[in-house]
């Protein structure tokens, strides 16, 4: 797992690199790059009522911030770098016999991407967009006032989703994606506080979300800003 993790961690400097390197190159005004700005937000929750009595149901709370900067290669191929940061928030109401308990996740890292532009008439372009996230972080559970454990986590996904664009000005444009293809490499290592004992998984999957840790945003908007 050490080597896993050391492994890691020089993917993410790598990564850290090449993103600080897309943004100074961006100072000297070159037309074909750009930065971007976006974050995803995915929400789940309310009330159940049952025999006229109404109690809150366990909420979903999900934000992501991924600023990008990128080279546009032709009119119609990109590639670029981004730091991704992620806040997962769950709760549980409890009831008389079950004491309520949340679930906060924070993960950190970063990706790299490519585009392609599949359709374009007028301000419109629909885009292929692929990533490649590298990510690590934790995960901490609460049962009343107790902890319950500590859980950190790195994950490599590949993920391939579909975004629109549409031009606001010559420099400025909105872009909204959404995530439904999700390949991914996951190793995660579990300490149990109470026990003090831990525990490694290694899982490859695929799925049509794009869900790592319960409810990542799959909707997101933002700013694209040609430079």
């Amino acid at each position: 797992m050490k080597s896993y993790m050391s492994k890691l961690e020089n993917q993410m400097q790598r990564i850290i690199i090449v993103f600080i390197m897309l943004a100074a190159t961006t100072v000297a005004g070159n037309a074909q790059y750009f930065a971007e700005w976006s974050m995803g937000v995915s929400y789940q929750g309310g009330k159940v009522s049952n025999d006229g009595v109404s109690t809150d149901s366990p909420s979903y709370l999900t934000i992501s911030v991924m600023p990008r900067v990128g080279y546009w290669l032709t009119d119609g191929v990109a590639v670029g770098a981004c730091p991704t940061f992620i806040l997962s928030k769950q709760k549980y109401p409890g009831s008389q016999s079950v004491e309520k308990s949340e679930r906060t996740t924070q993960l950190w890292g970063g990706s790299v991407f490519g585009r392609y532009r599949l359709w374009e008439k007028g301000k419109l372009s629909v885009l292929a967009v692929s990533e490649i996230n590298i990510l690590g972080g934790a995960v901490k559970e609460k049962t009343g006032l107790d902890t319950n454990f500590s859980r950190s986590s790195s994950y490599i996904r590949i993920n391939v989703y579909p975004a629109v664009s549409y031009t606001l000005t010559d420099k400025l444009s909105i872009i909204a994606r959404w995530e439904f293809f999700n390949l991914s490499f996951t190793s995660e290592t579990v300490k149990d506080k109470l026990t003090d004992s831990k525990v490694t998984f290694n899982n490859f999957g695929f799925s049509t979300r794009s869900d790592i840790i319960g409810r990542i945003g799959d909707f997101g908007i933002g700013f694209t800003y040609k430079f």
